[in-house]
């Protein structure tokens, strides 16, 4: 008896640990990094692209781990939160904090080693300012969303300078690209979140917005600068003609969404289309951006 429920709690904190390092969200990460390697690498090496991807997918995990160590009681406040590890009692802060270091320190280490010193620093800035700098903000200030597109948008840049140990413009322009596509993403979240948000004491723009119209509208002005930032991916001849064709279809897509968002009176079913529309909106720019790159 004992033994099977030694098994089973380790089966538990395995699956705490795993929640924990979020994966769905660092997959993303590691996906925007990967894209970027992709796009940037003339001589490919199988070794240092799987360093990079562990690397990548470790930092990520750790700094989520600990953003959740720093936010473990407004967590417990929130429906949508009070599951993970740390509230629901699956693990202690403690195990979590060594989990997130732990997790952060491995991916650095891979990245070092594995890539160079230029990707292993921007994973460190990555992770400093997620958790020291933006975590911390979203107690202070409703401008902590806009802020925390910084760190979100870093892994491109820790991609291309893996494969090249420089940023070019085209780096840089991934790097916009992501940060204004979270802002449309995270308008959304936190329109149909207004009130766990309120509960929780996090100062987000709809706290202080309760008809929606400016969420909405910031919503639709970042839509419009992103749509902007892709077309000068055309302009500076970084993309061609494949590429603006997706872009163009894209665009008018979140744009009419962001539309709706503003002009629809259940502004909870118009942020819930904008939400899921910015779901499928990254993936397909990587995949017009490599389809172009590798086979146009």
């Amino acid at each position: 008896m004992k033994t099977g429920v030694g098994e089973t709690q380790s089966r538990v904190n395995w699956a705490g640990y795993m929640a924990l390092a979020k994966p769905r969200l660092s997959v993303l990460s590691t996906l925007s990094c990967t894209v970027a390697y992709l796009l940037a690498i003339v001589n490919w090496q199988w070794l240092e692209f799987i360093w990079l991807v562990l690397g990548t997918q470790l930092c990520a995990a750790g700094a989520l781990a600990l953003n959740q160590c720093w936010e473990h009681q407004s967590d417990a406040k929130m429906e949508r939160t009070r599951g993970r590890p740390i509230p629901a009692g699956i693990l202690t802060a403690g195990q979590a904090w060594v989990f997130g270091l732990g997790c952060a320190l491995a991916g650095l280490l891979l990245l070092y080693f594995g890539t160079n010193a230029m990707a292993a620093g921007l994973g460190a800035l990555t992770i400093i300012t997620y958790v020291l700098i933006y975590t911390p903000l979203k107690r202070i200030t409703r401008w902590a969303t806009e802020f925390g597109t910084l760190p979100g948008a870093l892994p491109p840049l820790m991609g291309w300078s893996a494969a090249t140990g420089d940023l070019p413009g085209m780096a840089w322009l991934l790097f916009l690209i992501v940060v204004f596509w979270q802002l449309p993403h995270f308008m959304a979240i936190a329109w149909l979140y207004r009130h766990e948000y309120a509960q929780a004491n996090f100062p987000m723009l709809p706290g202080i917005d309760s008809a929606g119209h400016r969420t909405a509208r910031w919503a639709m002005v970042n839509a419009c600068i992103l749509a902007s930032i892709n077309l000068l991916a055309v302009i500076f001849g970084y993309c061609g003609w494949f590429y603006l064709m997706v872009v163009m279809a894209l665009s008018t897509d979140q744009l009419i969404r962001c539309f709706q968002f503003m002009q629809q009176e259940d502004k909870d079913v118009a942020a819930r289309a904008l939400f899921f529309s910015t779901l499928y909106y990254l993936p397909i720019i990587y995949a017009a951006l490599l389809i172009e790159h590798w086979f146009i």
